[in-house]
């Protein structure tokens, strides 16, 4: 039978189509100029379903349809996926239903619904391709290194500062321009800085004041263990140093 509406979830549910012609709905809360990602997994999960994805406006307790807001139905896989930003404070309803209206117990799915929010995330650049970068200060003496930044849902100019330096050791950047996607890190090593080694943090920060909302980024930097033919990756570690 088709799911009843009254069901309200705050983050995903698990559920299945159970038989032809099937569908179920669900409400979510969402806040006014909130962005939602609206995601389906199940053929990504090994899943008979091909999904069908519907976000639309609710009204009542038992959440009648008002008006559609956005439908999917593949998005680059077969698998459903909707961004939409809430018009007004309330519930919303998800109807979820395969394409070709088939059912039974493998037609199984699970539905996040997840606010979007700003994303930094900092990547350093290779010196020699296929090599991960290794920072090597010698005393008194600098070294550089170019850091790439990936923004993902906001613009503007970053800060960057290192964590877990080595005693005696500083950088210094101009950070990133707000229409650029990395900038140069200069680590400078004092004269009679003790040898030693660290793994080093570097993190971003996003430097606007008329935007007063945090973004903060940490780096990420993935390590190919294993190279296949044409040095294709085949084993990657990602690690946060």
């Amino acid at each position: 039978d088709v799911c009843s509406s009254d069901l309200v979830i705050s983050r995903f549910v698990n559920g299945v189509i159970e038989k032809p012609g099937d569908y179920d709905r669900f409400l979510f809360p969402a806040q006014k100029g909130q962005a939602y990602d609206v995601r389906v997994y199940a053929r990504s999960l090994r899943s008979a379903l091909d999904s069908v994805l519907d976000v639309h406006a609710v009204k009542g307790e038992k959440g009648e349809t008002v008006s559609g807001i956005a439908g999917n139905d593949d998005s680059g896989s077969p698998d459903s996926f909707i961004r939409f930003t809430a018009p007004e404070d309330g519930n919303y309803g998800i109807q979820i239903g395969d394409h070709l209206k088939n059912g039974g117990p493998g037609y199984f799915y699970r539905v996040e619904v997840t606010p979007v929010k700003p994303k930094l995330t900092l990547a350093p650049a290779e010196f020699v391709q296929y090599n991960a970068p290794v920072v090597a200060i010698p005393r008194g003496n600098r070294y550089p290194l170019m850091i790439n930044a990936s923004r993902a849902d906001f613009g503007g100019p970053l800060k960057i500062r290192g964590e877990g330096l080595p005693a005696g050791v500083t950088i210094e950047t101009p950070g990133v321009h707000p229409g650029l996607g990395n900038a140069p890190v200069i680590f400078q090593a004092a004269a009679d800085a003790p040898l030693a080694g660290a793994m080093v943090d570097i993190i971003g920060t996003l430097d606007d004041p008329n935007q007063p909302n945090p973004v903060e980024g940490h780096l990420s930097q993935d390590v190919a263990l294993v190279r296949g033919q044409n040095q294709i990756p085949v084993w990657v570690e990602n690690v946060p140093r």
